[in-house]
């Protein structure tokens, strides 16, 4: 996926790999320093623990790589990149619902699955 990301993906601004890997560790840090990730985490089984850190890596990298892709000049690569990351996602087990973009979701850890961001955030 890395280097289809560098040659068929145009982005918003220049992303050097570096910056990518950075991004991902950043999100991943702030997702695992939330209370609701502690408390819950101590009480999931081995099984949940390893799902639920799998999907919050997929979620940084989803947003890393994602997060910067053009949606202009006549072709939205957003859209391209929802289609293999979907697959990325079910060939890990962690199949996104069918509606929307991967973009709509964030992987909800007390439901050990994923949600709809309009449903946690207000407009």
């Amino acid at each position: 996926m890395a280097s289809d990301f560098k040659y068929q993906y145009e982005k918003i601004c220049p992303m050097q790999e570096m910056s990518l890997m950075h991004t991902i560790t950043c999100i991943l840090n702030a997702l695992m320093d939330t209370k609701d990730y502690k408390d819950n985490m101590r009480s999931y089984s081995d099984e949940d623990q390893k799902t639920t850190l799998l999907a919050l890596y997929l979620y940084a990298t989803m947003w890393a790589f994602g997060g910067c892709l053009s949606e202009e000049k006549g072709y939205n690569f957003k859209n391209k990149f929802n289609v293999n990351f979907r697959g990325v996602a079910n060939t890990l087990k962690l199949k996104f619902p069918e509606a929307g973009s991967c973009f709509d979701y964030y992987w909800n850890i007390q439901s050990k699955d994923w949600s709809e961001w309009g449903l946690k955030v207000e407009e």
